[in-house]
Order: C-alpha cells, then sequence, then structure tokens
C-alpha cells in the first residue's frame, strides 16, 4: 500500500480528482489540504491511500482529468495500517 500525494493548482481541479479516482475506485481516504505562504499563490494537495500497482493508473487519470493544473504527483509506502479497511475499498484482483 502506499499514500499517494498529488499537488495542485486549484481547489476545483482538487476536487474533481478526488471525486473520478474515489469513483473509479482506485484509491480511498482522499482529503485536500490547502498549502498557502504569502509569497507564491496558494496550492492543493490531495492525499489518499492505494494500492503499489495502481499507482501507474492513478497517475494516467490524473493526468487525464487535469494536466494543465498539475503540479506533482508522488508516493510513499505505508508500513503498516489497518488492511481490511483499505482491502475494502480497492481492487481485490490486485495485491499490494
Amino acid at each position: 500500500m502506499i499514500e499517494v500525494k498529488i499537488i495542485i493548482r486549484n481547489l476545483k481541479s482538487a476536487e474533481k480528482v478526488k471525486k473520478t479516482l474515489t469513483d473509479k475506485m482506485l484509491g480511498t481516504g482522499f482529503f485536500v489540504i490547502k498549502e498557502a505562504d504569502e509569497i507564491q499563490k496558494p496550492t492543493y494537495i490531495l492525499t489518499g491511500q492505494t494500492r503499489a500497482m495502481l499507482f501507474e493508473d492513478v497517475f494516467s487519470e490524473v493526468k487525464l482529468q487535469i494536466e494543465e493544473d498539475l503540479i506533482t504527483i508522488y508516493s510513499t509506502p505505508i508500513v503498516n495500517g489497518d488492511w481490511k479497511v483499505l482491502d475494502s475499498v480497492l481492487y481485490k484482483k490486485k495485491s499490494a
């Protein structure tokens, strides 16, 4: 399992990606955080969990939906967690 972080230029695009990834069962637990400072325009961080084998699917879907608003996307491994909860909302035919 991995945690995906998607840095996006605007809130509308972040919400669009959140809905798409959830509807297509490409991840779970998505939420958006606004990141702002006094110098730069605000950006939005969309964070959620998915299976490592689905990262390329997530990446492709994000690029398809909001390529012009995407700043970056990356993942970090989840070492421990409630696997039953995560498995219940993701593809059962692929394993982490």
